[in-house]
């Protein structure tokens, strides 16, 4: 496994809480193709680049702050896995959303072929299951 994979992969999943949308659109761009598959519990799931970006660019307007842990990094045989727990804040500091997700990344030639995130749908207010 190219350990440039695993650079790769974490600098998308870190992008939010060092850029914002710009900058997880911005990484989107550059590691997938028109035929990357992003599966992500109780959300459609979206093919290609620009279906990638128009879904992060509806998101935010629930939450003010994001935090980040990374728990777990591992990669084998063109993919890389990464366990996180991720809180969201509202604007006046308190807790919106705690959620522990998994995310795996299958890569070929340096680009993400499928993206496929394991969560608990249910945690998230509002979504439609």
């Amino acid at each position: 496994m190219d350990d440039r994979d695993e650079k790769a992969f974490l600098g998308l999943v870190r992008a939010w809480s060092e850029g914002g949308s710009a900058l997880v659109c911005a990484r989107i761009r550059e590691l997938f193709s028109d035929r990357t598959v992003w599966v992500q519990p109780g959300l459609p799931t979206v093919v290609g680049v620009e279906a990638a970006v128009e879904l992060v660019q509806t998101w935010g307007a629930a939450f003010s702050d994001y935090e980040l842990e990374v728990r777990h990094v591992a990669s084998a045989a063109g993919a890389v896995l990464i366990e996180r727990f991720e809180t969201f804040r509202h604007p006046d500091g308190s807790v919106y959303l705690e959620l522990p997700v998994v995310g795996v990344a299958e890569f070929a030639d340096g680009r993400i072929t499928e993206w496929r995130e394991y969560y608990d749908s249910a945690a998230i207010p509002g979504l439609n299951r």
